[in-house]
């Protein structure tokens, strides 16, 4: 399969990605994160990590669900995104995903 996708096929990946980018669907915001909000909640065979938080008046949400209880190498909760962090970030506006966080030094 490898020597297929190598010589038969041909990768076209980044320029899909800046297409995606460069599209009208696609919105930034650049801004300080405030409202950050984190909740915890317990499943059976795990515990989910819901956070959000606004960045001008757009607000964003995620969760570490994504695995369920093979996620356990996920930061979600590592204290990287906290209120007051300035950031811009890259997202699908139809419905805010996340696709880049940009973190000023």
């Amino acid at each position: 399969m490898l020597i297929y996708l190598k010589f038969y096929t041909i990768d076209n990946s980044d320029e899909r990605i800046r297409e995606s980018l460069a599209s009208e669907q696609v919105g930034k915001v650049e801004g300080v994160i405030s409202n950050f909000n984190r909740t915890i909640e317990q499943k059976k065979l795990a515990s989910i990590t819901h956070e959000s938080f606004k960045v001008d008046s757009v607000k964003f949400s995620y969760a570490d669900y994504l695995l369920g209880r093979f996620n356990t190498y996920s930061n979600t909760n590592g204290n990287i995104i906290k209120d007051g962090l300035k950031v811009r970030i890259t997202y699908r506006k139809i419905d805010n995903e996340l696709l880049k966080i940009e973190i000023a030094k």
